[in-house]
């Protein structure tokens, strides 16, 4: 009995297509065909389904979320820079970093204002900033993280689970330390009103068994 293997489907067979600029980015990433997990989830995530993908290493499974918190990002009102409107948890810091490290992939590579014909339409991408919340050995400070965010904003947060629980409640329980500059009482306050979750749109739980 002979084997039929499905054809593997390209990125411009996603209905609704993609921003021209974030398939542009995928190429870029040298990535031209859909994995079978990216043709299996991508679409779902797309449609505002709850996903649960098993996807093994290798298997594109970064691709298959990052690409749909962007396109569904884009869609979104323009809100004030403190709402966020995805969070990517990640079980070690070196995962959130290179997780970090592909969003930033694709909103480099976005269009700037200046690029657009019709600056006052409604094809203008949006505001797009993501931030990386790890701490531990050669990580920032908690009060760095607060600064920056208070500052720049950021829609798309990428954090490991103890620095994600200090950034938005003022502390940790994986950590529970306390420093003399910074202790957790100096901690609660700021954070009451410093990030605005009512937007939150897409959360990503990346290896979800690790943690």
């Amino acid at each position: 009995m002979a084997i039929v293997l499905s054809q593997a489907k390209s990125f411009n067979d996603l209905n609704p297509r993609l921003a021209s600029w974030v398939s542009d980015t995928i190429k870029l990433l040298g990535s031209h065909q859909m994995t079978p997990v990216q043709d299996h989830t991508i679409p779902l995530f797309l449609e505002n389904k709850d996903v649960v993908d098993k996807g093994v290493t290798g298997s594109g499974k970064t691709l298959s979320f990052i690409i749909p918190i962007i396109e569904r990002l884009i869609q979104l009102e323009p809100g004030p820079h403190s709402h966020v409107a995805a969070i990517i948890i990640s079980p070690t810091r070196e995962l959130a970093t290179q997780t970090f490290q592909v969003v930033n992939q694709f909103l480099d590579n976005r269009p700037s204002t200046s690029d657009q014909e019709n600056p006052s339409s409604s094809s203008v991408t949006p505001f797009l900033k993501a931030m990386l919340l790890i701490g531990g050995t050669g990580g920032r400070l908690i009060k760095q993280d607060v600064s920056e965010f208070q500052e720049n904003g950021a829609n798309i947060l990428v954090a490991t689970p103890g620095r994600l629980e200090e950034f938005l409640f003022g502390y940790s329980s994986l950590t529970k330390r306390k420093t003399n500059d910074f202790c957790e009482s100096k901690l609660r306050t700021p954070f009451k009103t410093l990030v605005n979750l009512k937007n939150l749109e897409v959360l990503v739980l990346d290896k979800a068994d690790w943690m």
